[in-house]
C-alpha cells in the first residue's frame, strides 16, 4: 500500500525501462486475476494466438498508457481510505519524467515516437475474434460459497452484501455523471486500476494494511474512459463497460496492453522474486506476535505471494526473508513457504546468506528460498562466499544450521570489507546538513570505493538525469519547507529573528518549562513562528511522563532531613512543583536546584541563567543552520544523498558527548558509571533492584497469587510490595539502586504493557525519586545548554540497563567494524549508528554504501503528506533511510542472479547447492584498483582490525 510509494519512485528513477506496480501484494493479486478474467471475457481464451509475432521480450511502452511515464505500470486506489492510494507515486513520476525531458538529457517516456508507423492493425486482429454478447447478469461477483459454522456463514454473507452495496453505489455515481452531462457511448479506453472497499487496520505498525485479506467481492476494476460529448477522462466501474457499444474500444485497449505486456499473464513470467514484509517476523520488533504469525496482517502476505505464484506459474521463484522465519513458532513461516512451493510443483532449495560474505560492510543474514518448476527447469544453487566476513556477534539460527551458505575463510577470494572501506572518501558534513548534493573529499582510497564510484551501465540513465528526476519528484516537500521559510522571513524580517527561528525549530519538544522564568522566555521568543521540531529522545524511547498527575507526599520526592520547620514547608512546595511538571528532566532540575541552595531567589537566578544559556544555544544553532542554508552546492556535484537525519538539539548534544573512540556510547558520557554486571547509573537514575538468583520461582508464585485476588482484595495493596514480599533483592548500584521494574505477568500483562515502562513505574505519581546523584554512588547527572540531561534516563533502563554493543544507546560505529544489519531508521537512541569521527548519524549514502548500492543509484523519498518543517525535505529523508534498510544487498542479489543465469542455461553443476560465480563489474574494479595501488582497508599497513 502506501509504504512502497517511495521505493517505486526510486526504482522508476534509476530503471525507467522496468514497469513498476505501486500497490499492495493482495491488491496486485486481485488485479492479475480480474484483468485475466476481463481479457478472456472480451477477447476469448485464445487471444494469445492472435498476437503471435507481436508478443516479444519483456514489458514495453509502445502501444498503451502513453499518458503516463515510461516504467509506470498500474496502481490502485482504495475507496475512502486516506493514505493507501498510489497517486502520489504517479504524480512524482510525471514530475520527474517531465523534468528529465526539459533537461534535454533523454526523451520523455510520455512522448510517442510516431506510433502510427509501428502499430499493428488492431482492427484486423479484432475481426478474427469471436463476437461477444454482453449481459449485465454476470458483471458483479457472485455470492461466495461459504463453509463453516452458521456464525461464520452469516458474517461472510453480511460482508458480501456490504461490499456489493458499495459497488452499486459506485456504479450509480458513474451513471449519474454520464446522465447529467448527457454523454454518449465510450469512445476510447486508456487505463485500468484495481479498487477496493475492504476493511483495513486503523492503528499500529500494520496501519492501512488489509485487516483480513482481500476477497473477490470486495474489489473491482475501474477503467479510464472518454465518452462522446466530452474531452475529459473519467474512471468508471467495470460493470458500465460490459456493454455492446464499449466492446470495441475495450478490445483495442486490451490488445495494446497485452502487446506491451504491461500486466503479466500466466506463462509470461520467467522469475518471480519477493520479500513479503518482515516487520512482524523480525526479532528487532519487540511488539510482534510470537504465535499465530501467519494470521498477522503483514505476515499473511506470504499467502498472497503463494497465490500469485499459482496464478502466474513462473519458471523460477526466489523469496527472501529475515532469519527469524526459522525461529518463531517453530519455524512455521519457513516450513509453510517450502511446503507451498512443493505442492505447486516446484523443486526447492533453502539457504541463509550473509551479505558480508559478498563484499558489503555489514552482516545481514537473510533466509532465501529458490524454486524451479519440477521436470522443466534446473534448480539454481547459492553463490559461494567471495569475501571474509568479520564476526558481528549474531548467533546462527540453530534450527537452520543445515541451510548455512558458508565455506572456509581460506577458500574465499577476497579480504573482509569493513566500514573504513566505505566511509573514508566522503566529505565531512554536519548533523544539520540539508543539501542532497556534495563533492567527494578525495580520490578513491580503497578498492571498494573504486567499485562504488563506477559509472552507470552503458545504455542506462545517467547520474545527472537521475538527480534531476529525484529533485523534481521530491519537489513538493522541498517546496513546503521553502514556504515555511518564506513565512519565517516575513514574520522575522531581521536576520536575528531568522536565526532564532531556525535554532528554535530544532529544539526538543515536550520538555516542560521552568515556571520561575516562563514569562522571560515567552518575551524573548515573542514573534517567532510555530515550528514542529523532532520528537525528543525520551518521547521516542519511553514516552513523556503523562502519568505524573497524582499528588504525592513530599517525603517520596525529597530527603526527610529537609522536612523540619520552614525548610519542610519549602520541601513540600518543591514536591508539589515537581508533580506539576510532566517531564523527567524538568523534575530532576527542580530537585537539583533544591539541593544546590535553600534560597528561593538564588534558585530563580539559576533558572534564569539556564534559560539564558538555552537562548544562546538557540542562537548558535540558528546561525549554523543559516550558514548551511546559504551555502549553494553546484548542480553538477557528483555525490548524491550524502545527508544525515537531522537530530534535534538534545540528541546532537548527546552525540557530541560521546568520545570519538571505538565502542563508545552513552556509558562513556560524563557522569555515567558502569557496574560489574553491565548495568549502569547516570546520576539522575540508577541501576534497578532485582531478586537474588534462585528466587524467581518464588516471585512467580507471588505473581500468581496476586492475579487471583479480587478487585476488592487488591484495592488497598501495593502489587510491587506484594510480589516482592520476603524476596531478597540486590542492585549493583552502591547507593541501593532504584525500585524494581514490575515483573512480566503481573495483572496478566505482557512486558510491553504501559505499566511495565519506566515512565509509569518510575513516575513521581508512583513515588519515584528525583535528583542528580545519590550518596554512595559515583555517578553524577550533567546538564546540556539546551536545558536537558546529557544522559537521559531511558539509556539506563533500556534492555534492563544492560544495552551495549550494537544496541548501545548513542553508540559510535568504528572503521574496523561492520554493521550487523543496516536498519530502516537512523535515530541513535538504541542503536550503534553514530559516525566514528563526526557528531552525527551515518548518512543516507553511507547506509547505501554499507548495503552495496553504487553511488550512481539515486534515492527518492515521497513524504506521503508529511511536511518538512524540521529541515529541508525532512519528510523525504526518513523514506530514503527506510528503503535502504528494507533492501537486499545489491552485491548478494547480483551473485544470486549469476546463479540463476547458469541454471537457466542448464550449466549449473548438478547436485551442487553452493557454487562459485564471478561478477564481471566487481572483478574489473578490483583489477583497476590494484593497478592504481589500491587494496582493502584491513590490509593497509596503517590500519588494524581488532578481533
Amino acid at each position: 500500500n502506501d509504504i512502497n510509494q517511495s521505493a517505486c519512485a526510486t526504482y522508476n528513477c534509476n530503471a525507467p525501462e522496468a514497469h513498476v506496480f505501486c500497490q499492495g501484494l493482495e491488491e496486485l493479486l486481485q488485479l492479475f486475476i480480474k484483468w485475466n478474467s476481463e481479457v478472456e471475457r472480451y477477447l476469448g481464451k485464445e487471444w494469445r494466438t492472435k498476437l503471435e509475432g507481436i508478443l516479444q521480450g519483456g514489458p514495453q511502452h509502445k502501444y498503451s498508457r502513453r499518458h503516463v511515464p515510461k516504467g509506470v505500470a498500474c496502481w490502485g486506489t482504495t475507496v475512502g481510505k486516506e493514505g493507501t492510494s498510489a497517486d502520489v507515486f504517479l504524480e512524482a513520476a510525471i514530475r520527474g519524467d517531465e523534468a528529465v525531458k526539459a533537461s534535454g538529457l533523454e526523451e520523455s517516456g510520455l512522448e510517442a515516437d510516431d506510433p502510427e508507423a509501428h502499430e499493428p492493425d488492431w482492427d484486423a486482429i479484432i475481426s478474427t475474434l469471436q463476437e461477444v454478447r454482453p449481459t449485465a447478469d454476470d458483471a458483479l461477483p457472485s455470492p461466495p460459497v461459504v463453509e463453516g459454522s452458521d456464525m461464520e456463514k452469516k458474517a461472510i454473507e453480511k460482508a458480501y452484501e456490504k461490499a456489493i452495496e458499495v459497488q452499486k453505489q459506485r456504479i450509480a455515481e458513474c451513471r449519474q455523471r454520464v446522465e447529467e452531462l448527457e454523454l454518449g457511448k465510450v469512445v476510447e479506453v486508456r487505463d485500468v486500476r484495481i479498487t477496493d472497499c475492504a476493511v483495513r487496520v486503523k492503528h499500529g505498525s500494520s496501519r492501512n494494511q488489509l485487516d483480513e485479506g482481500l476477497t473477490d467481492y470486495e474489489c473491482w476494476l475501474e477503467f479510464e474512459v472518454r465518452r462522446e460529448g466530452s474531452t475529459e477522462w473519467e474512471w468508471e466501474h467495470q460493470f458500465l463497460l460490459w456493454r455492446k457499444d464499449a466492446v470495441l474500444p475495450m478490445r483495442h485497449f486490451m490488445l495494446r496492453m497485452l502487446a506491451d505486456r504491461t500486466i503479466p499473464m500466466p506463462g509470461d513470467v520467467g522469475l518471480l522474486t519477493g520479500g513479503p514484509p518482515c516487520q512482524n517476523v523480525s526479532g528487532l520488533n519487540r511488539q510482534a506476535p510470537q504465535k499465530q504469525i501467519l494470521n498477522d496482517p503483514k505476515n499473511r502476505l506470504v499467502t498472497s505471494y503463494v497465490r500469485i505464484t499459482e496464478f502466474l506459474k513462473p519458471k523460477y521463484l526466489l523469496m527472501e526473508q529475515v532469519c527469524d522465519v526459522f525461529k518463531k513458532a517453530g519455524g512455521l513461516y519457513a516450513r509453510y513457504a517450502l511446503q507451498q512451493m512443493v505442492q505447486m510443483g516446484y523443486q526447492c532449495r533453502a539457504g541463509i546468506c550473509t551479505a558480508g560474505n559478498y563484499g558489503s560492510p555489514q552482516g545481514r543474514r537473510r533466509a532465501l528460498f529458490w524454486g524451479a518448476l519440477s521436470g522443466q527447469e534446473q534448480l539454481p544453487a547459492f553463490p559461494a562466499p567471495t569475501h571474509v566476513c568479520k564476526d558481528f556477534n549474531q548467533p546462527f539460527p540453530s534450527q537452520a544450521a543445515g541451510c548455512a551458505v558458508e565455506i572456509p575463510d581460506s577458500d574465499r577470494k577476497y579480504e573482509m570489507v569493513v566500514l573504513g572501506d566505505v566511509l573514508t572518501d566522503l566529505p565531512e558534513i554536519s548533523n544539520f546538513e540539508e543539501s542532497d548534493r556534495a563533492e567527494y573529499s578525495r580520490p578513491p582510497q580503497y578498492i571498494t570505493q573504486e567499485f562504488l564510484r563506477r559509472f552507470p551501465t552503458k545504455g542506462g540513465r545517467s547520474l545527472a538525469a537521475r538527480c534531476i528526476y529525484a529533485d523534481a519528484a521530491m519537489a513538493p516537500w522541498q517546496n513546503l519547507y521553502q514556504k515555511l521559510q518564506d513565512v519565517t522571513d516575513g514574520l522575522l524580517a531581521e536576520e536575528d529573528g531568522k536565526i532564532l527561528g531556525l535554532g528554535n525549530s530544532v529544539l526538543c519538544k515536550n520538555k516542560g518549562t521552568n515556571k520561575t522564568s516562563q514569562k522571560k522566555k515567552e518575551s524573548s521568543k515573542k514573534g517567532m513562528p510555530a515550528a514542529t521540531p523532532a520528537a525528543s529522545a525520551a518521547e521516542k524511547a519511553d514516552g513523556s511522563d503523562d502519568d505524573d498527575e497524582a499528588q504525592q507526599d513530599a517525603a517520596d520526592l525529597v530527603d526527610e532531613d529537609d522536612l523540619d520547620g520552614n525548610a519542610g514547608e519549602e520541601a513540600k512546595e518543591l514536591a508539589t512543583a515537581i508533580n506539576e511538571q510532566k517531564n523527567f528532566a524538568r523534575q530532576t532540575w527542580l530537585s537539583h536546584l533544591h539541593h544546590l541552595t535553600k534560597d528561593a531567589e538564588e534558585r530563580e537566578v539559576l533558572s534564569l541563567m539556564q534559560d539564558s544559556e538555552e537562548l544562546s544555544t538557540i542562537w548558535m544553532l540558528g546561525k549554523h543552520r543559516l550558514t548551511l542554508l546559504a551555502a549553494k552546492m553546484a548542480a553538477n556535484a557528483r555525490l548524491r544523498d550524502h545527508r544525515t537525519l537531522l537530530c534535534n538539539a538534545d540528541d546532537f548534544g548527546r552525540m557530541c558527548a560521546v568520545p570519538r573512540l571505538k565502542g563508545a556510547n552513552f556509558r562513556n558520557m560524563p557522569g555515567a558509571v558502569t557496574h560489574t554486571d553491565n548495568t549502569n547509573c547516570v546520576g539522575s537514575w540508577h541501576a534497578g533492584t532485582k531478586c537474588m538468583p534462585g528466587q524467581q520461582e518464588e516471585v512467580n508464585k507471588q505473581i500468581s497469587k496476586w492475579n487471583k485476588l479480587s478487585p476488592t482484595e487488591a484495592a488497598n495493596m501495593d502489587p510491587i510490595k506484594f510480589v516482592y514480599k520476603n524476596i531478597s533483592m540486590q542492585s549493583a548500584c552502591p547507593a541501593g539502586g532504584m525500585p524494581p521494574k514490575p515483573p512480566k505477568g503481573l495483572n496478566l500483562r505482557s512486558g510491553n504493557d504501559k505499566s511495565m515502562r519506566v515512565d509509569h513505574y518510575g513516575s513521581t505519581a508512583q513515588g519515584a525519586w528525583r535528583g542528580t546523584s545519590k550518596d554512595g554512588c559515583p555517578s553524577q547527572a550533567f546538564w546540556m545548554s539546551t536545558g536537558d540531561l546529557v544522559c537521559p534516563r531511558w539509556c539506563c533502563t533500556y534492555k534492563q540497563g544492560q544495552c551495549n554493543g550494537r544496541h548501545g544507546c548513542f553508540g559510535r560505529v568504528w572503521y574496523d567494524d561492520i554493521q550487523p544489519t543496516v536498519v530502516t531508521r537512523a535515530e541513535p537512541h538504541n542503536l550503534q549508528l553514530i559516525h566514528p569521527a563526526q557528531d552525527r548519524v551515518l548518512s543516507i549514502r553511507e547506509n547505501a554504501r554499507c548495503q552495496g548500492f553504487p553511488d550512481f543509484h539515486v534515492f527518492v523519498g515521497l513524504g506521503k503528506g508529511r511536511g518538512g518543517s524540521h529541515g529541508k525535505g525532512a519528510a523525504t529523508v526518513d523514506e530514503r533511510y527506510m528503503q535502504i534498510g528494507n533492501a537486499v544487498s545489491p552485491l548478494l542479489s547480483a551473485n544470486l542472479g549469476e546463479c540463476l543465469l547458469l541454471a537457466a542455461a542448464e550449466e549449473s553443476p548438478i547436485g551442487e547447492g553452493i557454487i562459485n560465480v564471478e561478477l564481471q563489474e566487481y572483478e574489473q574494479a578490483v583489477a583497476d584498483g590494484r593497478r592504481k595501488g589500491l587494496g582493502f582497508w584491513c590490509k593497509h599497513p596503517d590500519n588494524k582490525v581488532d578481533d
